[in-house]
């Protein structure tokens, strides 16, 4: 054990990734993140429908675009739609192990990737192909003491991966890896069980800095090629939930293509005035009409670009939701600042009763500016029904884009057994729903809902119809195939 031991503590002390531990304000301090550069975070959200929100607004201090976001503990519900980005796509786990589970991942849409759910024993698991790089987005529960079905399952699809490709293991493990003089027999077993399984497959550690109290329990774990990639971790603050968020920046990976952030302006009154001055009566003169066209709009593409201004959007300037203001922002680095010195302090009493008042004060702040935001824009929209259904969609989170329907057949270990269990879903679904509501109802106390006045459907003719469908709307189509 000794040997093993020492083993496993020399390959902690590899330099496998440059890490830190700072501020989300401070992570430009510590690296520069370059437009060829695969960026992942990963957070222990502890339901991602409670805390999304101050989850982004975290995102938005940052001054570039994320490749990939995991979230772990995202305590799913299957009655429920997830949050959405912007110009991301977004997968979640299917297998429900206990009420804390689920793993939730966003992908920016730009990046060509394959996402998989994949069995772990006693874990959650998103496998995401992605640039050369296999990553594992995993959830393990703290309740499940006995790693060793953990460990074997995992080492099982490890085993069948390619071995030229860069393998990244992340998010919440819940098993510690950092060495403590204090640590139990049963904590030290568990940490050189999972470090040797994954150094049999060249997977070190990306860091050992504590993420939640002193344990080190959310990890980036990789297997990368040093002479071709270098890696960066960071171990951001955050009063999200009692985990610390994880980064992770790879350089030198090709062929990612982000879209510029840019606004274009145009200066309309000058180029009024500029047209206006413009001498057009040459144009008068000319018999080719093809020319004369040419020549026309020559002089108004000029004109129009001399007073078209490309500007690119600073990073700091931007915000990824509209509800988000300077305000709020600067309420988070001052409630982040003192939860920082409540940290430093914690038996500073006085200070702890500060940083738990404004702590309270900011989360409602933020959940109020939300929904003023939300009952603002669905009272602008309440006579455009169309607008009206865009809007409630983006505010549920019911507009996600469905996935191909070849992913359908990855269900279960086999084509056939896949399209077996979908069609018993909805073949069962109207009874197990009809059986659900039964039970509730006694009919000794249904009341009576018989109409008060009876009432009677007239004959429709031709006529009626043709008018009918003559005056629908042209435009309402998209709406209803929506």
């Amino acid at each position: 054990m000794d040997n093993t031991l020492q083993t496993v503590s020399e390959l902690d002390n590899i330099e496998i990734a440059r890490s830190v531990t700072c501020d989300y304000s401070q992570l430009h301090e510590h690296v520069v993140v370059n437009k060829n550069d695969l960026t992942i975070i990963s957070q222990n959200i502890r339901s991602i429908y409670h805390n999304f929100d101050d989850f982004i607004i975290n995102l938005s201090t940052l001054n570039f675009e994320l490749d990939i976001i995991i979230l772990t503990e995202c305590r799913l519900s299957a009655n429920k739609p997830i949050p959405q980005i912007t110009n991301y796509h977004s997968y979640m786990t299917t297998r429900q192990l206990n009420q804390n589970d689920g793993v939730v991942v966003y992908v920016k849409s730009s990046i060509k990737h394959k996402v998989e759910e994949i069995q772990l024993d006693q874990a959650s698991c998103l496998r995401l192909n992605i640039l050369g790089c296999e990553v594992y987005c995993i959830y393990r529960s703290p309740s499940n003491s006995n790693i060793d079905r953990f460990t074997d399952s995992l080492s099982t699809h490890l085993n069948i991966q390619s071995s030229h490709i860069n393998t990244i293991i992340a998010g919440d493990i819940n098993i510690n890896i950092k060495v403590r003089e204090t640590e139990s027999s049963h904590d030290r077993k568990n940490r050189v069980s999972y470090l040797n399984m994954l150094s049999h497959f060249g997977i070190l550690p990306g860091h050992t800095l504590p993420t939640r109290e002193h344990n080190c329990l959310d990890h980036f774990m990789l297997n990368i090629n040093k002479k071709k990639f270098s890696a960066f971790v960071a171990i951001l603050h955050s009063t999200i939930t009692d985990h610390h968020t994880t980064f992770l920046s790879l350089t030198k990976l090709k062929n990612i293509h982000t879209a510029k952030k840019t606004t274009t302006t145009l200066n309309y009154e000058q180029a009024l005035k500029d047209l206006q001055e413009k001498n057009l009566s040459d144009l008068l003169f000319c018999d080719d009409p093809n020319l004369l066209i040419s020549s026309f709009i020559g002089t108004l593409t000029y004109i129009i670009n001399n007073n078209t201004i490309t500007k690119k959007i600073p990073n700091s300037k931007r915000i990824i939701k509209p509800w988000i203001t300077m305000g709020i922002l600067r309420c988070i680095k001052n409630r982040n600042h003192l939860q920082k010195q409540s940290r430093n302090d914690p038996y500073n009493e006085i200070l702890k009763i500060t940083y738990t008042r404004y702590r309270n004060y900011c989360n409602n702040l933020i959940k109020k500016l939300k929904r003023k935001y939300e009952r603002d824009l669905l009272a602008k929209s309440i006579t455009n029904n169309k607008m009206l259904w865009k809007n409630i969609k983006n505010i549920t989170y019911s507009n996600k884009i469905m996935n191909h329907n070849l992913e359908l057949l990855n269900i279960k270990p086999s084509p056939y057994e896949s399209i077996n269990y979908i069609n018993n879903y909805f073949s069962n679904i109207g009874k197990q729903l009809a059986d659900q509501i039964h039970p509730t109802l006694n009919n000794s106390h249904i009341p009576d809902i018989s109409p008060p006045n009876s009432f009677a459907l007239i004959d429709t003719d031709e006529n009626e119809v043709n008018d009918i469908l003559n005056n629908l709307k042209s435009n309402s189509a998209p709406a209803g195939l929506a």
